[in-house]
């Protein structure tokens, strides 16, 4: 059975504009319970930024959360997948690099939403890919974008 990104996304995700500050992010974040926000400028994802981001970018660099743009800080390019792509696809990017949620876009190359590991385990109920992706997500590795790891 195929199963498409678009059958297992969190339909349009929290995101923010590359102006957004730190500290306005953060609070999304804290208020939100969430650790990842995507980015669009316009209507085009161009990158992501993650509470990892802000902890290693912006706390480990002492930089000033009201001044601080994310658009300093975020990951790019974001890892993302098509909504019409088999959540395969999704799985395998977050095995490759390492990370625990995958933003969709749609042919236009807007955001569209985000799976996570939790979506995968949760709707697909398949415990040994639940197994098998944690593993490969949690070992030690030598990532390309190592801000992305979160």
């Amino acid at each position: 059975m195929t199963v498409k990104c678009s059958e297992l996304m969190t339909r349009a995700p929290d995101h923010c504009s590359p102006t957004a500050t730190v500290q306005q992010i953060g609070a999304i974040m804290k208020g939100r319970d969430v650790g990842i926000i995507p980015v669009v400028d316009g209507d085009k994802l161009v990158g992501m930024v993650t509470d990892r981001d802000l902890a290693i970018n912006v706390l480990g660099n002492a930089a000033a959360t009201d001044q601080t743009l994310i658009g300093e800080i975020m990951s790019t390019p974001p890892i993302s997948c098509w909504e019409d792509e088999d959540v395969a696809v999704a799985v395998e990017l977050m095995r490759l690099h390492q990370i625990k949620r995958v933003l969709v876009v749609n042919e236009y190359a807007t955001l569209v939403g985000l799976i996570s590991l939790a979506d995968i385990a949760d709707r697909l109920q398949d415990p040994e890919l639940s197994r098998r992706l944690i593993h490969e997500i949690s070992k030690p590795g030598d990532c390309s974008n190592e801000s992305t790891t979160n």
